[in-house]
């Protein structure tokens, strides 16, 4: 016997090498003091082990085995008269292990099930089954993930200021342009005739105007064109519609998309019976119409 212990990770069942290994270590202990040592044995037997398969953690199956569980855990068994392999739960009960087996599938209720102790030999068992994290991989895929949202983070709230600042140029141009409307319209007016081209009036008082004049392009597509405020009305909702969902999905821990919020809009433009959300959306108006009026003075 061996005053050092060492520590080795051996399978449940014995297998050919390592009988072999203990009946040799019998015999020649035997042969040479005329006795025999259990402790030969099994340190003969423990040395022709085989190694642990690559990936295998301690605890985990190797192969399937009739031994019946000693310990609560999730099992898959098969035989004695199974269709199919079993996935199974074994849990400790009133100082018993039960077993959710019951005739040929398994049940919720572990009462119908049955005592592992009363089970059939016939049964070949698989498990514990066991379920091992890499903590490194863990901490690696966490700092990921919180990374993605980081980034995901920076790039809403960039194209947050983005859009910002594209409604500012817009209602800059905007402005620009109905003031050179405002001119043009005025100038006209006074002289009876475009002050680019020198279109006259016709019988109805229209100026025709000239396509190839530039102002007169300008008031055509002024007139032609909707108000501004629609486009800005229309932008101003999704922007609110996106921050509601991202604020939502914070708060509540429900993931919701701008999309969905979008989807709850009736036909005047509200949110239906909605009372909070249309309240939400109410005061999102008012104080993007106030932005609007510190903008253009």
């Amino acid at each position: 016997m061996t005053n050092q212990v060492q520590w080795k990770l051996l399978p449940t069942k014995a297998n050919h090498q390592m009988e072999q290994a203990g009946a040799d270590a019998a015999r020649e202990y035997l042969e040479r003091t005329g006795s025999n040592s259990l402790f030969k044995i099994y340190e003969a037997m423990a040395a022709a082990a085989p190694s642990v398969p690559a990936g295998h953690h301690q605890g985990e199956p190797v192969a399937w085995t009739p031994v019946k569980p000693v310990a609560p855990g999730a099992y898959w068994v098969r035989g004695n008269g199974l269709e199919k392999d079993a996935l199974v739960q074994v849990i400790a009960d009133r100082g018993e292990l039960r077993c959710n087996l019951h005739q040929r599938t398994t049940e919720t209720d572990f009462g119908w099930g049955y005592a592992v102790s009363d089970l059939s030999d016939e049964f070949e068992w698989f498990g514990p089954l066991h379920h091992h994290s890499d903590s490194g991989e863990v901490e690696r895929l966490c700092a990921e993930i919180q990374c993605l949202r980081q980034h995901k983070t920076d790039y809403m709230e960039a194209a947050e200021e983005t859009r910002k600042a594209l409604l500012t140029q817009l209602a800059e141009l905007d402005a620009l342009l109905t003031s050179a409307y405002s001119d043009i319209e005025h100038a006209s007016t006074r002289l009876g005739q475009c002050v680019s081209c020198g279109e006259c009036p016709e019988d109805d008082d229209i100026i025709t105007h000239d396509p190839s004049c530039t102002f007169c392009a300008i008031e055509t597509a002024l007139c032609a064109s909707p108000k501004p405020i629609r486009s800005v009305l229309h932008d101003e909702q999704v922007a609110f519609e996106t921050s509601y969902a991202r604020e939502f999905s914070k708060v509540c821990g429900q993931e919701i998309s701008a999309e969905d919020i979008a989807s709850m809009r009736d036909s005047s433009g509200g949110y239906g019976d909605r009372a909070y959300l249309n309240g939400q959306w109410v005061g999102w108006q008012a104080r993007a119409a106030l932005e609007r009026e510190e903008l253009h003075g």
